[in-house]
């Protein structure tokens, strides 16, 4: 190669400043060097070799003027031993009681995508059968402070607490959720739009970037490896394109999980209120993987079948998080895959039943007082199931109450949803004025519930001393619909 022009480019190669994998390099002046000074032995074109040349030598520009989004992507993500150091700043229990197997089946990914002066960058992905963990980092020339206190919806939540009273000004932090990521997906180039949250958080890092961790119930089918392209058109209250583009090897997941494509149609019957429905339903999958449960129905129309709850075949039941459904679809198919909290190891497991639940009458309210020893206090949200108190604690500005589940639990009709709160010592509701439910956890393990109750530290000693006690709602009469309960098996 006696070419300048040709020792150039190769020069270009070997000294550019950003990180080209030296396998490129090689390949690159492999190719140049060897280029022929003759058209000898290639197809004769009418303006002779120097086309053919420049074309090779323009396609060498390209790759290098790429090969640094080649080298910050890996083209190969396998799901496998990482750390995930966003963890160690969190304090949820639905992402930390699954850390372990997180960091088992996980990859660092580092790549950044910025649109509109907001960058977000992927740091790590975690993938089995049935769910999808991402962590990711946002930062905005903005701070997250002003983004959010700017923002209509605190405004109106800062507006709404004056008029009824509420003396607690709302925490910023607590509003990340509404300017994080929501993102889009595609496997294998199939449209999956928005999957359906099963849990997050959120955290500041500093004044202009947070943190967002992510778990997606996936409710699709994917192979062991699988193209994924994930994308956003929303972040910080700002329309942008914001997109990545990955391919996922979770071969590694398999001797973890057991899983089944049953396809069964049944027909269930559910109660509410006295009033009969009828519903016809498509056990499309049931899988239990490292990342927890997952069970997938289908049915036509728009009530959507959700009162049903899950047992083994020594009557130990699995609380099914059901809150959310999806409305139907255009075909009037709707489609719900629902996390179930799963034992730990699964591989001995063949079978579990799906058993519908009637209600019949409307829920009733239950205040329990809080005594000198609380623990294993029963809180029977019905004849079937329900919640012993299995620890409390107070700490500063905050009291924390978990709940061991027992018997079979409807968990969109226990204790979220509005229908938990505090009362004083004289049992009266007043006390919420200044108290406010922070959050409802699941314990991912054992299916503890984890309620956080707060307050604003300069109102600290007035709750002290005036909580009393908490109220729920019940439904005594509530029954399993042991007719129609349906066994599944697994492999």
């Amino acid at each position: 190669m006696n070419n300048s022009f040709d020792n150039q480019i190769s020069d270009m190669i070997v000294n550019e400043n950003f990180d080209v994998p030296e396998k490129f390099k090689v390949e690159i002046r492999f190719i140049l060097e060897n280029l022929p000074e003759s058209n000898e032995g290639l197809k004769k074109e009418k303006k002779g070799f120097n086309k053919v040349k420049i074309i090779l030598i323009a396609s060498i520009v390209t790759l290098l003027l790429t090969a640094t989004a080649f080298a910050t992507v890996p083209e190969l993500l396998k799901m496998t031993q990482n750390l995930i150091e966003n963890f160690t700043k969190i304090n949820n229990i639905d992402i930390s009681s699954k850390r372990e197997e997180y960091e088992k089946y996980n990859a660092s990914v580092n790549y950044t995508s910025e649109s509109e002066g907001i960058s977000v960058t992927i740091e790590n992905i975690a993938v089995d059968g049935n769910f999808l963990l991402m962590t990711s980092k946002v930062t905005s020339p903005e701070k997250i402070e002003d983004v959010i206190k700017n923002s209509r919806l605190y405004k109106e939540v800062v507006s709404g607490r004056k008029e009824l009273n509420i003396e607690a000004v709302p925490d910023y932090e607590d509003f990340l959720f509404a300017i994080s990521p929501n993102y889009l997906f595609e496997i294998n180039g199939e449209d999956c739009g928005i999957f359906d949250l099963s849990e997050w958080e959120d955290y500041i890092t500093d004044d202009y970037s947070f943190v967002s961790i992510q778990k997606y119930i996936i409710p699709v089918e994917t192979d062991d490896i699988f193209n994924l392209s994930i994308r956003d058109n929303h972040i910080c209250y700002v329309r942008g394109d914001w997109n990545f583009k990955t391919i996922i090897d979770k071969s590694a997941v398999n001797e973890d999980t057991v899983t089944a494509s049953p396809n069964i149609k049944a027909a269930v019957t559910s109660i509410e209120n006295g009033e009969e429905y009828k519903h016809y339903i498509t056990i499309e999958k049931l899988s239990i993987s490292p990342f927890g449960g997952q069970i997938t129905l289908s049915e036509k129309g728009t009530e959507v079948f959700r009162d049903f709850v899950l047992r083994d075949d020594e009557m130990n039941y699995y609380t099914v998080l059901n809150e959310s459904v999806t409305v139907s679809g255009p075909d009037d198919i709707s489609r719900n895959s629902f996390e179930f909290i799963a034992p730990k190891s699964p591989v001995m497991l063949k079978e579990l039943e799906l058993v519908p639940v009637f209600k019949y009458e409307a829920p009733v309210e239950q205040t329990v007082m809080l005594e000198e020893d609380i623990i294993s206090t029963d809180i029977k949200l019905s004849k079937i199931g329900g919640y012993k108190i299995e620890d409390m604690d107070i700490d500063g500005n905050e009291i924390k109450i978990i709940l061991n589940p027992y018997g079979a639990i409807l968990q969109y009709r226990s204790i979220i949803n509005g229908s938990f709160g505090f009362v004083d010592k004289e049992g009266s509701k007043n006390i919420n004025k200044y108290i406010s439910i922070k959050e409802v956890r699941y314990d991912k393990t054992n299916g503890n519930a984890v309620i956080t109750g707060a307050w604003d530290e300069k109102d600290a000693g007035k709750i002290l001393e005036q909580i009393g006690g908490f109220w729920y709602v019940n439904m005594q009469d509530m029954e399993l619909n042991e007719k129609e309960a349906i066994k599944i098996q697994l492999k």
